[in-house]
């Protein structure tokens, strides 16, 4: 909520949010086009940098519309670190991420040094750009789209047959959270 947000930056001073505007954890919430633009606007009103979070992004389930572009893709004045990872639609082990930034942000990194002495083994690097060149990466995608949405239903079922005083106030279309 974005009157919170400014609200928060005012009192507590803070030069940093996090947030997972993509299928939230826990509630599977997806951040509204509205408040997308303003949440931007407050972080540089306030002088703050915004985190994006964006690990669910391959967890988008088979029934959800088009998903909505990275908060860093409107954000012209380099205040968004866009943070993705492979590990949760891959394998716990696989543990491959990236950094994304640009402008102001960009330089705040290097000048704390995270950027430019932070390296990936080329092994590592190698396997990542095999894994998601492959033929086989669209097909694995769409394989964990299915799980996921059949496991959502199978217990958003079982949850409705067995609890059904529950309250389910949002079905997400998108990660393994469901908020009860």
């Amino acid at each position: 909520r974005p009157a919170l947000l400014a609200d928060a930056f005012r009192a507590s001073g803070a030069r940093v949010f996090v947030c997972q505007p993509l299928f939230q954890n826990p509630t599977g919430a997806v951040l509204a086009p509205e408040r997308r633009g303003e949440v931007l606007r407050i972080a540089r009103a306030a002088g703050a940098f915004v985190v994006e979070d964006d690990f669910v992004r391959r967890l988008v389930h088979e029934d959800a519309g088009p998903l909505p572009r990275p908060l860093a893709a409107d954000d012209p004045d380099g205040v968004v670190v866009h943070v993705c990872s492979l590990t949760k639609a891959t394998s716990p082990s696989f543990r491959v991420s990236a950094l994304a930034a640009h402008g102001p942000v960009l330089e705040r990194l290097r000048a704390i040094q995270v950027v430019d002495t932070f390296f990936v083994p080329r092994p590592l690097q190698e396997a990542t750009l095999e894994l998601v060149g492959a033929p086989a990466w669209p097909r694995h995608l769409r394989a964990v789209s299915a799980a996921l949405r059949a496991r959502r239903d199978a217990m958003t079922a079982a949850l409705r047959l067995r609890l059904p005083q529950l309250a389910l106030p949002h079905v997400p279309s998108g990660g393994y959270h469901l908020w009860l």
